[in-house]
């Protein structure tokens, strides 16, 4: 018997690396192991981003206020242009959704509305980076957004939503009307 055969055997431990391997990949949380997500595209350049943290920061009845990390970049083929590192906030809420960015002392949120298509039509991208750190659905937004939505208990139509709206903080959301009222613009 070789050296390498009677060690192998010697030591069974070496087999069970793999199996360890898959059980340290089945404890990862499966946004950790996400690929990439394509946005729209203009000819060869895509957007495309990467979920790289989510920070729950506080929930209550009618969402969760969650800190994210993303990698962003345009990609050209397999080629990424403009790559950049981007934390912002979203408010996971069926009823008033929204992705929040702080930037120069002004904080700004942007309201989609997962069931108008008018809305999804201007601001895909948006969309996409919604779905995706709420729901790891960013790529299926693209080809089954209002079924996702309405699946998911989305019930906001409203048009013209994904205009910005002034907060104080991240944190103003909880405290801003519910998108679904009828006396919300």
């Amino acid at each position: 018997m070789s050296r390498t055969q009677q060690y192998a055997c010697a030591h069974p431990r070496a087999s069970h690396k793999p199996v360890l391997a898959l059980l340290l990949l089945a404890a990862v949380p499966s946004w950790a192991l996400a690929s990439p997500v394509r946005g729209p595209c203009q000819g060869t350049h895509c957007e495309e981003f990467e979920v790289l943290e989510r920070t729950t920061l506080r929930s209550g009845s009618e969402g969760a206020l969650i800190r994210i990390r993303t990698l962003a970049w345009t990609s050209d083929g397999f080629q990424r242009l403009g790559q950049a590192d981007e934390t912002g906030y979203v408010f996971c809420s069926t009823t008033r959704p929204a992705l929040i960015l702080t930037e120069k002392g002004t904080t700004l949120a942007v309201m989609p509305a997962p069931l108008s298509d008018w809305e999804y039509d201007k601001t895909p991208g948006l969309y996409a980076r919604y779905f995706e750190a709420c729901h790891d659905a960013g790529t299926k937004v693209a080809t089954d957004r209002q079924r996702l939505a309405r699946q998911l208990g989305y019930r906001v139509l409203r048009v013209n939503a994904s205009r910005p709206l002034g907060l104080s903080n991240p944190e103003s959301i909880f405290y801003f009307p519910s998108a679904t009222r009828p006396d919300r613009p």
